[in-house]
């Protein structure tokens, strides 16, 4: 029985749409990290790239200027 990850002759990781779903509300993206002082605020800004009503990249832009770019592949 598939999980729905897989991994990448480069090790990336890869979902398959099952493994998916959509929400209207914010996700915590990582592990609980603990601090000893505050970390500085990053905020990150989520861009959804479509190519018609399909969603093909989805962009996390942190406040800070480092950008990831998430490409979403459906069979």
């Amino acid at each position: 029985m598939s999980d729905g990850f897989t991994k990448s002759a480069m090790e990336r990781t890869i979902l398959s749409g099952d493994a998916i779903r959509l929400a209207h509300e914010p996700a915590i993206i990582g592990r609980p990290v603990t601090v000893t002082k505050p970390a500085p605020k990053h905020e990150v800004k989520l861009e959804l790239i479509r190519e018609g009503d399909v969603v093909r990249v989805i962009e996390l832009t942190c406040s800070c200027g480092e950008k990831h770019r998430i490409r979403c592949d459906f069979d």
